[in-house]
């Protein structure tokens, strides 16, 4: 099987702005941006709580 080919930068900035246009944006950007810059697959991404995209925060 050949190897996927991979997104330019410049086609990654122009599906992130057409997705920024959709009407569920946000949700939209956090399917394509884990799936791009991780490599995770679908089935993953669908599993994922908001504690596993958020951080702590820090108390002082």
């Amino acid at each position: 099987m050949p190897q996927a080919r991979v997104l330019t930068d410049h086609e990654q900035k122009r599906i992130l702005a057409v997705v920024a246009q959709t009407k569920h944006a946000p949700r939209n950007q956090m399917a394509f941006i884990p799936s791009y810059q991780a490599g995770m697959r679908v089935g993953k991404i669908a599993s994922l709580t908001v504690g596993m995209c958020s951080r702590p925060t820090r108390r002082q």
